[in-house]
């Protein structure tokens, strides 16, 4: 399975939300991986610390659309004093005639009124090659009713399709410009597979780029995306350091679990918190 384009967002308990660290886009935690056939549900469990106890976190529920694309997603936590899912985040897709995905419109679900309402979207552009060219963040400002940008991306490819620039903007409150905050390189092997990504920030003082963090990714003999390795850029000492491994398992082609280690710097050794079952055909 080739990954062409990850985008980092944090997926806190299987739920995607926009986490930025001054205005750069920070390491994706337990996001799905691209697959040709999206799983119908993951559900995600967490693991105690103290006790090695597995527990129940969350979920989520994907409705396809007519050409087999996800068009909803619903998030839910699950609250084990009444066992019980609860409704957390939903997100709605858009596609163009191409089957390019244009937009992904977040909601939060409001318990007092029991809606769903408005919380942030992100709308791509595309190139006559299908690839896409820019994308635009926002968040729902209720007070004024209205959507607020607040990052943009911009994507460029080498010669052979592949995504190997990505340029952030932050458009910062009370300003009428988009002002470059970090980049995003990554390498690919002789398979096209992306195999590192390096994330960099524009420090304000002195105005430099640096390293921010990266990831390493390894593949099986069927080209599936294997693991994804992430480090942390300590600018102080000016090292790389350990902070967690993804790994993805198989069954028939398709990803069947998601395991997520987190590097514990106090016993310097890796810890199993969390993993992920995926169904296909039904939901869990």
């Amino acid at each position: 399975m080739k990954i062409k384009n990850i985008v980092s967002i944090y997926i806190i308990v299987v739920v995607v939300l926009p986490i930025f660290i001054v205005g750069c886009q920070t390491h994706k935690k337990t996001r799905p991986v691209s697959a040709k056939i999206t799983p119908d549900s993951i559900v995600l469990e967490v693991c105690d610390t103290l006790t090695n106890q597995w527990y129940l976190n969350s979920k989520q529920v994907y409705t396809k659309n007519a050409i087999s694309k996800d068009s909803v997603r619903v998030d839910f936590n699950w609250d084990p004093d009444s066992a019980k899912w609860i409704n957390y985040q939903k997100v709605v897709y858009t596609y163009d005639k191409n089957g390019n995905e244009t937009s992904q419109v977040y909601y939060s679900f409001d318990i007092p009124s029991n809606q769903w309402v408005f919380s942030s979207k992100s709308v791509a552009a595309y190139n006559m090659e299908g690839r896409k060219t820019s994308e635009l963040n926002y968040n729902w400002q209720a007070a004024s009713n209205q959507w607020i940008a607040f990052l943009k991306t911009e994507f460029s490819y080498d010669t052979n399709g592949n995504d190997t620039l990505e340029t952030l903007y932050i458009h910062k409150i009370n300003a009428e410009n988009w002002e470059v905050s970090c980049k995003i390189r990554n390498g690919y092997n002789l398979l096209e597979n992306k195999v590192l990504r390096v994330d960099f920030i524009l420090r304000e003082e002195p105005k430099a780029w640096d390293y921010l963090c990266k990831y390493e990714y390894t593949y099986d003999e069927a080209n599936n995306l294997k693991t994804q390795k992430y480090y942390y850029w300590y600018s102080g000492s000016r090292n790389w350091a350990n902070y967690s491994i993804s790994e993805y398992e198989y069954k028939g082609g398709l990803v069947s679990h998601f395991y997520h280690h987190q590097w514990l710097f106090s016993t310097k050794s890796w810890f199993l918190d969390n993993r992920s079952t995926y169904f296909y055909g039904k939901s869990k």
